[in-house]
């Protein structure tokens, strides 16, 4: 995929609503379609995840096309189609590209998230908690090695206690806790420290 590409689509997966406002299937389809047809199909994403969902994830191609075949992989671990596209999309990410330089790619995922982080104690989360952790659900991936390799040691250790607050919280649909506030706190404490070792 050419880096332009890679850049656009990462941006439209970190910040989809400022894309097409509302967040919904049909609107990312025909954003993603859109996109493809206005760079006259040089741009082969939609091709790239549907042989990756076919090869490694068990989704066979169908009449569907790839976003049935995202539906199947969302399916499958009980997941939205919206959270599902975001997780296929940084998985072909992780496997495709080289994660041992700094990229736009690294730095927009980090940045991402770091402002999801920040977002914590807003109001708008507080009574909005399950559709803000729907993102969250979508970008944060653990259990990618790539996804590791973002973040030093100490911030790593941090987002995974927050990973794991809010998962449990996604996962009980209960209310946003204090724990997980702390948890903000702490984080922001361990990336500002490593701002100033800089």
């Amino acid at each position: 995929m050419r880096e332009i590409d890679l850049n656009t689509i990462m941006h439209f997966v970190t910040r989809t609503e400022m894309y097409i406002g509302d967040v919904s299937e049909n609107a990312i389809t025909s954003f993603i379609r859109g996109y493809e047809t206005g760079t006259n199909w040089e741009c082969k994403f939609t091709k790239l995840i549907s042989e990756l969902l076919a090869s490694n994830y068990d989704c066979r191609k169908m009449a569907m096309g790839w976003p049935g075949q995202i539906r199947e992989y969302s399916n499958k671990r009980n997941l939205d189609w919206i959270i599902g596209f975001r997780q296929i999309t940084l998985k072909y990410f992780y496997k495709t590209q080289d994660f041992s330089f700094e990229s736009e790619f690294k730095s927009v995922l980090k940045s991402r998230i770091t402002s999801k982080i920040d977002q914590i104690n807003l109001n708008w989360v507080r009574t909005g908690f399950m559709k803000w952790s729907d993102e969250w659900i979508g970008l944060v991936d653990l259990n990618e090695v790539e996804f590791q390799s973002i973040w030093t040691e100490t911030e790593l250790k941090s987002l995974k206690l927050l990973n794991a607050e809010i998962n449990r919280i996604w996962t009980d649909k209960t209310e946003l806790t204090d724990r997980l506030l702390d948890l903000r706190n702490e984080y922001q404490a361990i990336t500002k420290s490593n701002t100033n070792t800089l």
